[in-house]
């Protein structure tokens, strides 16, 4: 077979294959039309959402939490739990309606700090567990507060599981990122963020330790009274 008849051959075949996939996209074209335009309806709904509904949201909840940090660093908890009954709503209700918000989330560790100040151990404990640290680097003033509520509840035992269980997850946390800055496979650049996590762990680490040594040296105080 000579060249040019090879060549003509695989012309052949490329013309079939573009005359194949013309009478399916003819046969077809209209459920490919319809299911690009949905998701081109899908996709701008996606944004549309986040522009006009979560946005908006996010900074609206954010503007009533500067009311409610005004009052909590003036140590005025029922306001700052509650809202002044004019131009902001307190934490709990920022917290209950705006959830979805990183605010809203805040708002839920703001409640619980402002409810353990105000001597609502259970309650607190309700929305400071509700806090959700995306991270593992968790306020160990959270955990300390959740702690110090059992305490104050005479649940030592519960206030020590919750915060051994937090030194448990630190830990490991500790360790696999030691494992990780020791991997030679890993870039220089992996290894050092590893590295400065490591660090932030222990450092954590020592903190929520010596909570846990003062809650024991509580219930030891208590059982020898």
């Amino acid at each position: 077979m000579s060249h040019e008849k090879k060549e003509l051959d695989e012309l052949d075949k490329v013309n079939a294959a573009l005359s194949s996939s013309e009478q399916f996209i003819q046969q077809y074209q209209k459920p490919i039309l319809l299911g690009l335009l949905a998701i081109v309806i899908i996709v701008s709904a996606i944004i549309g959402v986040r522009h006009f509904y979560v946005l908006p949201r996010e900074n609206k909840a954010q503007a009533e939490m500067y009311k409610g940090v005004f009052y909590f660093e003036k140590d005025s908890f029922q306001l700052a739990l509650q809202g002044n009954g004019a131009d902001f709503i307190g934490f709990k209700a920022i917290a209950d309606e705006y959830s979805s918000t990183k605010a809203g989330n805040l708002a839920a560790a703001y409640s619980g700090l402002s409810l353990y100040n105000l001597g609502k151990y259970d309650e607190a404990i309700t929305y400071l567990k509700n806090f959700d640290a995306d991270e593992e680097f968790i306020s160990p003033a959270i955990i300390g507060t959740i702690g110090d509520c059992y305490v104050n509840m005479d649940k030592y035992e519960e206030a020590v599981r919750i915060v051994n269980n937090y030194i448990r997850g630190l830990k490991e946390c500790y360790e696999n990122a030691c494992d990780i800055v020791g991997d030679k496979s890993k870039t220089p650049a992996v290894r050092a963020k590893h590295a400065r996590n490591a660090e932030e762990f222990y450092t954590l680490y020592n903190e929520v330790n010596c909570i846990l040594q003062d809650i024991i040296s509580l219930d030891e105080s208590k059982e020898e009274s």
